[in-house]
């Protein structure tokens, strides 16, 4: 059994990158390379992961929107893709979440309004940022250690373990 080397591996890897940039010219494409500050990467990276579209699609919206605003076909695409954010409902059944600013809440209060989030918000891209946004919004507050309850600025991390949390304590009910 023969080992491949690093040069095999470079080789191939050469090959099949030469394969995939002559299939793109076949498009009509070209390879460019280019330096972005931190905060323009995260903004296209940020861009891209929300209308899970390339960046070399966001570049050439962007382009066709500034010079040719009647060939933006990729603009059509990308909010066709974009999902629109679904209305907050209570989990009571009225159509807002409750107001809950400087008001405590019942342990069983907040995991009806974390439960309905995750309903109204489930897995998938975008709405852990949604689901923080409407919890800052309502004004939901959190226990602290000491068992007060406090405003809290949600984040996408602390609210999808504090549904976790809701689930399980649902469940062992």
């Amino acid at each position: 059994m023969v080992k491949n080397t690093g040069k095999d591996y470079r080789e191939a890897n050469r090959a099949r990158l030469k394969k995939y940039y002559d299939n793109q010219k076949a498009l009509g494409k070209k390879r460019v390379s280019i330096l972005l500050s931190g905060d323009t990467h995260a903004l296209l990276v940020a861009e891209r992961d929300e209308l899970n579209i390339s960046a070399s699609d966001i570049i050439e919206q962007a382009l066709n929107e500034r010079y040719h605003p009647a060939r933006t076909v990729q603009e059509q695409v990308a909010i066709a893709t974009k999902p629109e954010p679904k209305p907050i409902e209570d989990p009571q059944g009225s159509n807002e979440i409750p107001d809950c600013h400087g008001k405590e809440l019942t342990q069983d209060k907040l995991d009806n309004i974390l439960l309905k989030m995750d309903e109204l918000y489930p897995k998938g891209p975008g709405n852990p940022q949604r689901r923080a946004d409407a919890l800052n919004a309502a004004g939901v507050c959190l226990k602290d250690r000491k068992g007060i309850w406090v405003s809290v600025l949600w984040t996408k991390k602390m609210a999808s373990n504090n549904i976790n949390m809701a689930r399980r304590r649902l469940k062992n009910k």
